[in-house]
């Protein structure tokens, strides 16, 4: 098992960029409709892990948080929902109060690979990305690779 979560680390660390470059453009999209940082949760972005590793996890809609950051219970403002053609599926957009990636993903995150990605843009273009995960995504990962290799 040590082996193989060396090798899901490994995985992670060497396809990065090539994960950063599958969200750019839906990223991308996404900040120009609410114009701030936000938090990408639910299936979304294990969908694109599982096709990087020649995998198929369905996704039905794509959850995006944004609005203002802190600790505490979330509170939802607004939930806006709609198909965007230009990305291919439902938007998931609410706006809420307390916004922070971990609470997030204890609270309001019901899938069973749980993890959102917290989106920062900076006046000079550059994105930053920070990962949350859950137990359970590892064990999504390190079940994936242990029967890639079996």
């Amino acid at each position: 098992l040590k082996g193989v979560f060396a090798r899901g680390l490994n995985w992670l660390n060497t396809n990065c960029e090539a994960i950063k470059c599958s969200l750019a453009p839906t990223v991308s999209r996404l900040h120009a409709q609410v114009n701030e940082d936000f938090i990408i949760a639910g299936s979304f972005v294990p969908a694109v892990f599982a096709r990087l590793m020649g995998g198929n996890l369905p996704y039905n809609d794509i959850d995006v948080y944004h609005g203002e950051r802190g600790e505490g219970e979330l509170v939802r403002l607004r939930h806006d929902k709609k198909p965007d053609p230009n990305i291919g599926t439902e938007l998931n957009i609410i706006k809420a109060r307390n916004l922070n990636g971990n609470t997030l993903m204890d609270t309001a995150d019901i899938n069973a690979v749980a993890m959102n990605v917290e989106f920062a843009f900076a006046n000079d273009g550059r994105i930053s990305y920070t990962w949350n995960t859950s137990p359970e995504f590892w064990e999504f990962m390190l079940t994936v690779f242990f029967y890639h290799e079996h």
